[in-house]
């Protein structure tokens, strides 16, 4: 309970706005220094702007000086790093419109992005353990922030999306598998994009990515898949697309796997795997992911 209590007070203390209401940026400059990196950046505001084209950059930075990444915001798209590329925002953001931008971190590796409550974009980087500054560098553009507040919350979860566009098939690391007894939570909410992207799931790898193990998930029912060998897990009584469901998979004795979908049990199946590999979310629909974790059941 003193932990709770101690962790509650450490929230609390941690969350503040940061603006000084308002904020006007024309140039680059600070817009906030954060002690570590878990929990949740929120900017209000808008941009003014004469041009047919503009944006801001958010350019991350370690305590040394060294930059860590950027994100970009304007011209109706979000740009993210590490090969995840452009997300089509997907209202329009106008000059003089106002937005939130909202930047959830987890692990101190982790980020997600949302714009005006609609999560745009996912992506991983190294890991950063110290404090952190942000810088806003206009575009083009004046930058008007009515707010600027920083959330720190140390047990931030994951929140992940993947947009699909075409036939590609994207996926994104969210962890790893530890070692005995452990079980997967999230919840997620599938979008089917055309009637070619036709499955999405997870990706659960062996130590050293080697074997694999995929969750396949399609319109009416889903399946195992690790090598030659194919199960099915349960059929769906609607169709899971456009609303939230909660999953958990669940691996007991280091081979035995249980999977549940809004509570309901599909099929049990035996699989080998080593601790330690990837655990990946992959789409061929868009796929968000909320409230990310893996626990030890041992522990």
């Amino acid at each position: 309970m003193r932990k709770l209590l101690a962790l509650a007070v450490l929230i609390l203390t941690t969350c503040c706005a940061l603006a000084e209401n308002p904020r006007v940026f024309t140039s680059g400059g600070e817009l906030v220094k954060l002690e570590a990196l878990s929990g949740d950046l929120v900017l209000k505001g808008k941009m003014e702007s004469e041009q047919p084209v503009f944006w801001f950059h958010l350019i991350f930075k370690n305590a040394a000086g060294k930059e860590l990444f950027r994100m970009r915001l304007g011209d109706n798209q979000l740009i993210v790093p590490d090969n995840h590329g452009i997300a089509q925002l997907a209202e329009p953001l106008a000059a003089g419109e106002t937005f939130t931008l909202k930047i959830h971190i987890a692990r101190n590796a982790w980020y997600a992005a949302a714009l005006n409550d609609y999560l745009q974009a996912s992506f991983t980087t190294e890991p950063e353990n110290g404090p952190c500054t942000v810088e806003l560098d206009p575009f083009q553009c004046k930058v008007i922030l009515d707010e600027v507040k920083w959330t720190a919350d140390p047990e931030a979860k994951i929140e992940a999306v993947i947009r699909t566009y075409g036939k590609h098939m994207w996926d994104q690391v969210l962890g790893k598998t530890p070692e005995g007894d452990w079980e997967l939570r999230c919840r997620f909410r599938p979008t089917r994009r055309n009637q070619e992207n036709n499955h999405y799931g997870f990706q659960i790898y062996g130590d050293k990515n080697q074997p694999r193990l995929m969750l396949v998930i399609w319109d009416s029912l889903y399946q195992m898949i690790q090598g030659d060998n194919s199960k099915g897990l349960g059929n769906f009584e609607k169709s899971l697309n456009g609303e939230w469901h909660d999953f958990k998979l669940t691996c007991t004795d280091g081979n035995f796997f249980e999977t549940f979908i809004d509570g309901k049990r599909g099929d049990s199946f035996e699989a080998e795997l080593t601790p330690g590999g990837d655990v990946r979310v992959y789409g061929m629909w868009d796929l968000e992911i909320k409230d990310f974790e893996i626990v030890n059941m041992e522990e």
